[in-house]
């Protein structure tokens, strides 16, 4: 399984399946802490890397992981602490793994 390391947390793309639902947390701690920079970053990011097909984005209201805020979860699997930094290099690695052309 690969791994992708960000300070201390780990993405377990494997476990994410082939068709990527991406939900962002828009609730008050997530909201606070910047979910809708994370959120026009996917917007920015998933067309210019031509995953319109292969991903889809939505808002969530509270995922309850409010102390680890940015928080999503990819199909069910949960990712905290993502920030709009992250994003462009998470979707990268997502290809990557999924063997996608992008």
């Amino acid at each position: 399984m690969r791994n992708i390391d960000k300070e201390t947390r780990s993405y377990h793309i494997e476990d994410f399946g082939e068709k990527i639902v991406i939900n962002v947390c828009v609730g008050s701690a997530c909201h606070l802490k910047g979910s809708y920079d994370v959120i026009n970053e996917f917007k920015k990011y998933i067309p210019l890397l031509n995953l319109e097909k292969r991903v889809s984005l939505k808002g969530a209201f509270c995922l309850n992981n409010c102390t680890n805020a940015v928080s999503m979860k990819v199909n069910n699997l949960e990712v905290d602490r993502i920030s709009p930094e992250e994003v462009k290099g998470f979707l990268e690695c997502l290809a990557e793994v999924k063997k996608w052309n992008i």
